[in-house]
């Protein structure tokens, strides 16, 4: 027989994020504005790491709770509640699933420069995949990188790159041998912004993806060295699980925390029903 109950120490994780949310998220939105944003935030991720509430899903050793796949999920239920729970615990995307990313495919250099500031909340990244003759179908993006002299030479476009606006770096994949199979065409680089190569043609505030064109009129983008690990042996291997860690937490928050908070408001007003038809 499956056991369905969750183990205590889980539970006991859960309820604490349930009440930093509500006792610290929730009052921050009261007061947050565009204006104050920024100390808003960081005043919470302030607090949140001093409780000792930061990056679940990032091993410990790297300074995140190190939480297990139940206890995560169970923990980005509770963030969906706030639009600043995630980002208080530096758990939003599409950053946490590259840290993931980062962490397992990474070069000691491109940690230390890269994914460090990243665990610590200093910098915001963003992920630039989708394009618009492509589709879900990630074999069939067009931009291209192209081997010149010790710089790689990227020309593209890309479309709903979320947080491109606000990110210090960007992981852009291009297709850097179109004559092997289609699976193992695609390579990933690692962009610092800005970039004069890397131009955000239209933010779409509202539902935050944004369109990139990865090219300007006579600049190309050019990167020298920041071509992730592993992709000469396997190009587009890691974007699966990339792709894995990134839409699972980030639809399971609002939809779960959704869900559970309408069934809360239906039993209250099942609870009431009753209570007036009795009396």
């Amino acid at each position: 027989m499956i056991d369905f109950e969750i183990p205590e120490e889980t539970r006991a994780i859960r309820n604490k994020v349930r009440q930093f949310v509500r006792e610290e998220c929730h009052p921050a939105e009261a007061i947050c504005t565009p204006d104050n944003f920024d100390s808003v935030l960081a005043e919470l991720r302030q607090k949140a790491r001093g409780q000792g509430l930061w990056c679940p899903f990032i091993p410990e050793e790297y300074g995140g709770m190190g939480l297990r796949p139940l206890a995560n999920a169970l923990v980005q239920m509770e963030l969906g509640e706030s639009f600043l729970g995630a980002l208080s615990m530096n758990t939003q995307g599409p950053d946490d699933a590259t840290m993931m990313t980062l962490l397992e495919h990474g070069t000691d250099d491109q940690k230390e420069r890269f994914l460090t500031p990243l665990l610590n909340g200093e910098k915001r990244i963003c992920y630039s995949m989708t394009e618009k003759a492509a589709g879900a179908d990630a074999t069939g993006m067009q931009t291209s990188a192209v081997l010149d002299g010790d710089e790689w030479v990227l020309n593209g476009e890309k479309w709903f790159s979320s947080s491109a606006s606000v990110a210090d770096i960007a992981v852009v994949m291009a297709k850097t041998d179109p004559d092997a199979p289609r699976h193992e065409q695609y390579s990933t680089f690692i962009v610092e912004l800005p970039n004069p190569g890397y131009q955000i043609l239209r933010n779409i505030e509202t539902m935050q993806p944004h369109r990139v064109r990865i090219k300007t009129r006579g600049k190309p983008l050019r990167d020298q060295y920041r071509k992730l690990a592993r992709t000469q042996r396997k190009p587009a291997g890691w974007s699966r699980p990339r792709l894995q860690h990134g839409p699972t937490p980030t639809c399971l928050r609002p939809i779960t925390s959704w869900y559970a908070q309408c069934g809360e408001i239906q039993c209250s007003l099942g609870h009431r029903h009753i209570v007036h038809t009795m009396t």
